[in-house]
């Protein structure tokens, strides 16, 4: 359960760090359902392609792809529209697809790195100011009582641990993502390749089925 009462000791920058911390969930929640492999690269879907492709069966396959709503899917259907064409040119074309699918995955992640950044300054910005404020209010006595100028200290501390109790799950979390980037740009350029060796398998450019 939060703690109003020590939230509140820590200041006005623990408003800014809570901020963070619900900006950096909202992203990592709709981050990880965006980069869901199963939606990202279905492994149901690259069978039922590639089986419609060996068979060359191309208007299904296309249809197929273009029906579904996936990386994978937006993938292939870009090099069946290029079907034909040298594999020089499907590969550039694929490659040149790949990596819009993955800019679009990748999108907003660097808020997560941000908040990472940001929040641990914030953190210490509240607990310099904080003890700014301690020692102005004790520079004037004589002898003044340390346990006022220990609980003064404590306070002004409170905003850096928050900002690191932030700052620290927000890096995992943006690690998180992108290592589940990394594993789907695997995945897509597997795929790729295996759909570009169907297309055209002697690699002279000659596809089955090649269109005019």
């Amino acid at each position: 359960m939060i703690d109003l009462e020590f939230i509140d000791k820590g200041g006005v920058l623990m408003l800014p760090i809570a901020f963070c911390s619900v900006i950096g969930l909202t992203v990592f929640l709709e981050r990880w359902w965006a980069t869901r492999v199963a939606s990202a690269a279905p492994a149901g879907l690259f069978r039922a392609l590639k089986s419609l492709l060996k068979d060359e069966e191309f208007a299904q396959a296309k249809a197929l792809a273009q029906d579904q709503d996936s990386s994978l899917s937006r993938v292939i259907a870009v090099a069946l529209r290029h079907r034909g064409r040298p594999r020089v040119h499907l590969k550039e074309t694929l490659e040149e697809s790949i990596e819009q699918e993955l800019a679009w995955l990748e999108k907003r992640t660097t808020i997560l790195s941000v908040v990472a950044t940001i929040t641990p300054l914030l953190g210490l910005l509240g607990t310099v100011t904080g003890m700014i404020k301690v020692f102005r209010d004790v520079a004037g006595h004589v002898d003044p009582d340390i346990s006022i100028l220990a609980g003064g200290i404590w306070e002004a501390l409170i905003t850096t641990a928050a900002g690191l109790t932030v700052a620290i799950p927000a890096f995992a979390l943006h690690r998180i993502l992108l290592s589940r980037v990394d594993h789907i740009a695997q995945e897509l350029a597997v795929h790729g390749i295996a759909i570009i060796d169907i297309l055209d398998p002697d690699e002279s450019g000659n596809a089955p089925g090649r269109e005019d």
